[in-house]
């Protein structure tokens, strides 16, 4: 059984920052909140929703311009608003070709040869000319025009960084084959987005075979074939297309991530000198580059022994074939288990302190700390608290905002109050963060991305905003990356506005908001439906902080969100709970979970009614929310541990442990953005919840 649950309680009352949507502040609540549900229907693709939203209000109310109304009725197939589309293009000083492109979305359903044709207008190697290409190429597919689709593709070969995703197989089938190198490497790119490694292979061997000399096409070819030999399993084939690619593509637009997978793979062969070659690689784009991949901390393992070569030989055999990600801390963590079960403490201490002497971080929000906060435990089993109590302090520092950072905090209070205490208070809430300067006079162009983009979020055209403002590679500056975000959370569009900014942060290496650039974390943490959230979370005592923790995690703030179980919405509600909680409430059957406000309400009543059971212990509220009351209760009962950190660490199912670590990290982020105090509850909760446990 669990002894007591000091974590579980952080539950506090949430300070209340300015509306994401400034820009409606001065409107009322129900006008504000109406205007985000329409627009947010429309920009997460449910048209036909936003249209029928759109009619249950009177001209107006909403405060929406008239082509904005327009745009998403257009979506929704009104020929008519598609034809006022095209006049207000006429008279756009900005932003036109995207209107034009909207007006043959309208146009499609009925009159799809009229719609291509008006799109064809527009091909060019702009961002809009190849969104334009794109959409042909699906409204000619669904015409039942798979091979005018395929030549309509075939065209616009030519650049294989800006490819079209999503093109379906039966399209792909379709293209001829033709001599040209980089047709070949293009197509075959392809083939390799929609999973088929072999014939993709195949084809970047033909691309190759006509690519005889270093360039652009040689290129594409080499890095689409040595993906496809890592994914089939052809290690040595694809070794020797990364030397190649390494030498001979530096400049290349994934040079950097060949760099890292060359490394990996040089580590896991012992290859020593083309392993430093490839780390001098890149650390020359930035010495930050080496931490955020993890390559700085594979140095300290070559010539290891104890623990630590247990580690370099299994790392070894994994990067040799399969350098795609970071594996550092999943194979440690494994290795830390298997240790710890045989209390071999020793090695586990020889394995995890050198670790931590290189300053690894771990690509992943939720593990980050883990290897610290094991570590400790290693040093208390093995009777050198002094060493334990350090490191307790290192991992609370440098990752409080993390599971495993929030659990070091718990254990120092039990083994240091002081050191607790003390560290806590170093730990500076971010109540004012320091804006970014967009610095759009930096030259006549910036100033015209400025004014296109501006024309764009008013007319609501997201996939505008996004193109754009990707080809412009707006990520690369702080300022101009937090300027786009606002625009998109002012378009309905939280989910496209945490990924821009959280590209923006990775360019900079920032991996926490302790480390600077807070109003783009806050951008990567939104709190959409604001007013809704905190309406519901207050009513059943919930902190609404919470709510958006889960919805991260959940759906990442998309609305239509569904999961392979049937899970919908922002919140990811079965339909049969949502119609379990309607039945207590006495209302009909929710018959559209993916509506954003009524997802938001039911999802609270759940989360008001986990907290009264578990009496607000939030990662038991967090078990029962993902795998049900039923098991909470049972692993309760079946799970032994000493505190709440070890009793997620030891639960059955890694669905519900990864779960809950990533919601208390989403969460403990979004206290801290809001300036709340990072540690522990008061003692009072604490108390309350013990009685539970």
């Amino acid at each position: 059984m669990l002894s007591r649950s000091p974590i579980s309680t952080l539950l506090a009352l949430a300070l209340v920052l300015a509306s994401g949507l400034s820009a409606r502040a001065s409107e009322p609540a129900g006008g504000a909140e109406a205007y985000e549900r329409v627009v947010s229907r429309y920009a997460s693709g449910d048209v036909q929703a936003a249209r029928k939203l759109l009619d249950e209000h009177p001209p107006g109310a909403l405060g929406m311009s008239e082509t904005l109304m327009d745009v998403i009725l257009a979506a929704a197939g009104s020929g008519p608003a598609a034809r006022r589309l095209v006049t207000a293009s006429r008279a756009a000083s900005s932003g036109h070709p995207w209107l034009l492109l909207a007006a043959a979305r309208g146009l499609s359903g009925e009159h799809p040869i009229l719609a291509t044709s008006l799109a064809s207008t527009l091909l060019d190697r702009t961002p809009s000319g190849r969104a334009a290409r794109a959409f042909m190429i699906q409204t000619m597919k669904r015409a039942g025009a798979p091979k005018l689709a395929a030549r309509t593709l075939a065209d616009g070969f030519g650049e294989p960084e800006h490819r079209l995703r999503g093109v379906s197989r039966s399209v792909l089938r379709q293209l001829p084959l033709r001599r040209e190198p980089l047709y070949e490497a293009e197509r075959g790119w392809m083939w390799l987005d929609v999973g088929e490694h072999d014939r993709a292979a195949a084809i970047f061997e033909r691309a190759l075979a006509g690519a005889r000399t270093p360039g652009v096409a040689r290129c594409w070819a080499m890095a689409g074939a040595c993906r496809a030999a890592l994914h089939s399993g052809r290690r040595e084939g694809a070794w020797d297309l990364l030397l190649e690619l390494s030498e001979t593509c530096g400049e290349h637009p994934m040079g950097e991530e060949h760099d890292v997978w060359l490394a990996r793979m040089a580590f896991g062969r012992s290859e020593r000198a083309t392993f430093q070659r490839a780390l001098d690689r890149v650390a020359a784009r930035g010495k930050e580059r080496l931490r955020l991949h993890g390559l700085e901390t594979l140095r300290a393992l070559p010539g290891s022994r104890g623990g630590l070569l247990v580690l370099t030989r299994a790392l070894r055999e994994r990067y040799a074939g399969w350098p795609f990600r970071d594996s550092l801390v999943s194979v440690a963590s494994q290795l830390w288990t298997n240790f710890d079960k045989r209390r071999k403490h020793e090695l586990a201490i020889e394995m995890l302190q050198p670790i931590l002497d290189a300053g690894y971080v771990a690509p992943r929000e939720r593990a980050r700390g883990e290897l610290a906060y094991h570590l400790a435990r290693s040093y208390r089993r093995a009777g050198q608290r002094a060493l334990a109590e350090t490191t307790l302090i290192h991992a609370a520092y440098h990752h409080p905002l993390n599971w495993y950072g929030i659990l070091a905090l718990e254990d120092l209070r039990e083994l240091s109050p002081y050191s607790a205490h003390a560290t806590e208070h170093t730990l500076v809430p971010a109540v004012h963060g320091q804006g970014e300067d967009p610095d759009w006079a930096e030259s006549a162009e910036t100033l015209a991305l400025r004014d296109r983009l501006s024309a764009l979020a008013s007319y609501g055209l997201v996939e505008g905003v996004l193109a754009e403002a990707r080809a412009a590679r707006v990520d690369l500056h702080a300022g101009r990356a937090a300027w786009v975000g606002r625009r998109l959370l002012e378009l309905g569009a939280p989910r496209e506005a945490s990924k821009l900014a959280h590209r923006a942060l990775e360019k900079r290496g920032v991996r926490s908001p302790m480390e600077g650039h807070v109003e783009l974390w806050r951008l990567a943490y939104p709190r959409p439906f604001r007013a809704s959230v905190e309406r519901h979370a207050g009513a059943h005592g919930v902190d609404p902080r919470l709510t958006w923790a889960i919805m991260r995690i959940e759906s990442r703030y998309a609305t239509r969100a569904r999961s392979h179980a049937g899970a919908s919405g922002l919140l990811q509600l079965m339909p049969s709970t949502a119609k379990w909680l309607a039945q207590l409430r006495g209302e009909p059957e929710p018959d559209d979970l993916y509506d954003p406000l009524l997802n938001i309400d039911l999802g609270s009543d759940l989360l008001g009614r986990l907290h009264q059971k578990f009496v607000g212990d939030v990662p038991l509220m967090l078990v029962a929310y993902n795998a049900g009351s039923g098991r909470t209760r049972r692993w309760q009962r079946e799970v032994r541990a000493n505190s709440i950190g070890r009793w997620v660490d030891r639960l059955p199912i890694a669905q519900a442990k990864n779960y809950v670590r990533s919601v208390v990290s989403a969460w403990a982020l979004y206290r801290y953005l809001d300036g709340s105090s990072i540690g522990l509850a008061p003692d009072g909760e604490d108390k309350a919840v013990a009685q539970n446990l």
